[in-house]
This record gives structure tokens, C-alpha cells and sequence, in this order.
């Protein structure tokens, strides 16, 4: 699996949908083959979890690979959860995100959507190999997650 490309792919595609994004805002773009949940924070962090929707491996009906990248607008760094240990919290809860692709990894991934969406608390810290980066409301997902297909993206295929 070359989730290289795919992440390569879905950066470009959201580049040229910036402007659709709503920073404060829980933010689906969906592009040949490529879905993108997004947020920015005030800083201009940002955060995206990604879906291969038929890109390279997965189909409109059924995602493929998985991927989760974290901006910094502070360091001007971009970590990808294939290179970086990338850890979000909600009230506490770890959630590690390496592995994807992996049963492991994966069950971590949909606990997060499930877990974030039915929680109380209002934000997410993310962390870099144990440095906390950024900070993203939670205001919204919940939403979002109630209103998504049952396809392998955010919600475990049936």
C-alpha cells in the first residue's frame, strides 16, 4: 500500500478546495476518489483524517486506506500518522494513531469518531511523539458523525 501517494493526493486536492473551508468548522471535501474531514483552530493549525474513497485502493461505496495529518502553523511542520506517533485526546482519553491499515490501528480510529462524537467535552489535543502541537474544537463533529455513510471512512463498514 502506498498511502505516500494518496496523502500526496489529498493534500493537493484540499489545497485547491480551500477555499470551501470553513476554519472553526468541521469540514468534509470529497474529490475524485479522495475525503477529507478537516479543521483549522484560531492558530491556523490543522488537522485532516483522511479516506482512500477510490482513489488508489478503496471505491465510492467502500474506503480503502486510512491516513491522518497534523499541521503546525507554529513550527511550520506537517506529521503523518505513517512517520509520526500521533496521539489525540478528548477529556483525557488517548487515542494513538499509527498503524492505520492495521486491525489494531484501525479499531483505534473508529473508537476516536465514535468516542468524539458522543462525548461532552468541547476540544482535542494532539500530540507529537509526546509534545502537545495543537488544540481543535470538537463543536460540530458530532454532527457530522451521525450524518456519515456506514462505508469504512468514519464509520466502520457494514
Amino acid at each position: 500500500m502506498n498511502m505516500r501517494w494518496f496523502l500526496l493526493f489529498v493534500s493537493l486536492v484540499s489545497a485547491g478546495s480551500f477555499a470551501k473551508v470553513d476554519p472553526l468548522q468541521w469540514n468534509v471535501i470529497e474529490e475524485r476518489g479522495g475525503r477529507e474531514y478537516t479543521i483549522h483552530n484560531h492558530n491556523g493549525d490543522k488537522i485532516s483524517f483522511l479516506c482512500d474513497m477510490g482513489f488508489m485502493y478503496g471505491s465510492p461505496d467502500s474506503a480503502g486506506s486510512l491516513g491522518l495529518l497534523l499541521s503546525s502553523s507554529n513550527n511550520k511542520k506537517e506529521y503523518n500518522a505513517d512517520k509520526n506517533k500521533i496521539v489525540l485526546t478528548i477529556d483525557g482519553e488517548q487515542y494513538p494513531f499509527s498503524n492505520l491499515g492495521s486491525m489494531v490501528g484501525d479499531s483505534w480510529w473508529y473508537a476516536f469518531w465514535q468516542d468524539a462524537a458522543d462525548s461532552n467535552a468541547n476540544m482535542i489535543d494532539a500530540y507529537v511523539d509526546n509534545e502537545k502541537i495543537a488544540t481543535f474544537p470538537l463543536s460540530g463533529l458530532s454532527k457530522l458523525y451521525q450524518q456519515a455513510k456506514m462505508d469504512g471512512c468514519i464509520k466502520r463498514g457494514k
